[in-house]
């Protein structure tokens, strides 16, 4: 969404309307046979922001502690896994060629000790120091970003026109149907459209935290808490998408810039060679090596006062 949208655009558009207008307009020319049919599918008008990740989460977790007098040692593990529902904006989860069609998998790893200096158990009185480290590892995946807004906001043609999810056998301009052995692949228009939406393939990163908290066990009902702690975020590029999948590898006819010639020829026509699936959620001017977009390493500080009182 923009909150500030230039005239005749709407505040928050549908991925699929290309000029961002409100209303379904047919393509141009420059979409070849498809010129003329509507941009998408999706209703008049703008949509509303959304108050979710659109997704179905599964955690899993386990943990383990132990009292020994003064110390209470203790460690546990956590894995979150997110499915996106249909009318997100992930997109397509069925994509052959995109390199990852799911959000990013999270595993987290937790290890502390807490110190009980003093304690009188049948008051349910005590003093504690809490030390934790967790280390979080996020895998590549599709998810939101720092450049969410920007890309999916973007009116910028680059962005904003769809690509095609297949490619076909370039048979133009042949009445017998032959292939053209010099170009024997092109975009077919008749494959489903992918719009950009601002989620992007981020690359895997680790999330660090510290974390220190005294606690002040008043009552059996009333606590006081003072802490502190420090989160690292590593660096990690934002937008990694490939433009070929390798791990598909069909006919050169279907691999559209994903082949390659062998330098050898067949009747002084070239034979070509397929070199992976194409990427249909790879975008050149945010994804090619030198226009990648790439966050720093982050530290962020926290402290905190409470007082809690059960009831």
């Amino acid at each position: 969404c923009n909150d500030n949208p230039p005239e005749g655009q709407v505040k928050c558009a549908y991925p699929a309307d290309i000029n961002r207008n409100g209303a379904v307009d047919p393509l141009d020319d420059s979409f070849g046979n498809s010129a003329g049919s509507a941009e998408g599918n999706f209703p008049s008008g703008g949509r509303s922001a959304g108050v979710s990740r659109g997704t179905t989460a599964i955690e899993a977790h386990t943990y383990v502690s132990k009292r020994f007098k003064y110390l209470e040692p203790y460690t546990g593990f956590a894995a979150l896994i997110e499915f996106q529902t249909k009318r997100s904006d992930f997109g397509a989860t069925d994509l052959e060629g995109s390199l990852v069609n799911h959000p990013p998998l999270r595993g987290t790893v937790t290890a502390g000790v807490a110190v009980i200096p003093w304690e009188q158990v049948e008051k349910f009185q005590r003093v504690s120091f809490d030390f934790r480290f967790q280390g979080t590892y996020v895998s590549e995946g599709r998810d939101y970003s720092e450049l969410f807004d920007a890309l999916g906001s973007s009116d910028a043609d680059s962005l904003r026109t769809p690509n095609f999810d297949s490619y076909r056998a370039n048979t133009l301009g042949s009445p017998t149907g032959e292939v053209d052995p010099f170009i024997p692949s092109v975009v077919d228009p008749n494959s489903e459209k992918i719009y950009t939406t601002g989620i992007t393939n981020v690359q895997q990163h680790g999330v660090y935290d510290i974390k220190g908290q005294f606690t002040w066990q008043a009552g059996r009902y009333v606590s006081f808490d003072l802490g502190a702690a420090a989160k690292i975020i590593q660096g990690h590029l934002l937008t990694v998408d490939q433009p070929c999948n390798l791990s598909f590898n069909g006919n050169p006819e279907e691999a559209g810039p994903c082949k390659y010639t062998t330098g050898e020829s067949d009747n002084g026509n070239p034979i070509w060679r397929a070199d992976g699936s194409p990427n249909a959620n790879h975008r050149k001017v945010i994804n090619d090596t030198g226009r990648r977009f790439l966050v720093d390493t982050s530290v962020g500080w926290s402290a905190w006062i409470q007082a809690s009182v059960l009831f």
